[in-house]
């Protein structure tokens, strides 16, 4: 339930103020660093080599430096199903910055931010995929 809450947050604009445009992720266990979802920046699209991904926008707050850096991260949706693999970073444009190994449960910051993105997609796939109306 928690993830389908963060699945309506995280696609649909609705009538956020801008406050709640973030959604607020996950803070590294220092407090340094905290991550954000940019609300309605959630998408399944496809990267460069054609495979399927799920990314979203997201900032970084590092109260280390005071500053905050923007970027996309996201994950294959193979990868999702398997709950481990890869997931990428990516400036605004596109262009590649870093990727970390994940697996669900891991305990890990970046484990947690795949598993969030991954969460969102697997209960999306469930609903269009299931039988019914």
């Amino acid at each position: 339930m928690k993830w389908l809450l963060s699945l309506m947050l995280l696609i649909g604009p609705g009538l956020a103020s801008a406050q709640d445009t973030w959604i607020r992720l996950i803070a590294t266990a220092d407090g340094l660093q905290t991550y954000f979802g940019l609300r309605g920046s959630y998408q399944i699209t496809t990267n460069k080599a054609g495979e399927e991904i799920v990314v979203m926008t997201e900032k970084v707050n590092d109260a280390s430096n005071g500053r905050i850096q923007l970027q996309k991260i996201y994950v294959r949706t193979q990868d999702c199903k398997r709950k481990m693999g890869k997931s990428v970073v990516l400036d605004l444009d596109g262009n590649f910055k870093f990727e970390f190994d994940f697996i669900f449960d891991a305990g890990s910051v970046g484990s947690y931010r795949a598993q969030f993105l991954c969460e969102i997609f697997l209960d999306d796939f469930k609903a269009r995929t299931g039988k019914g109306i």
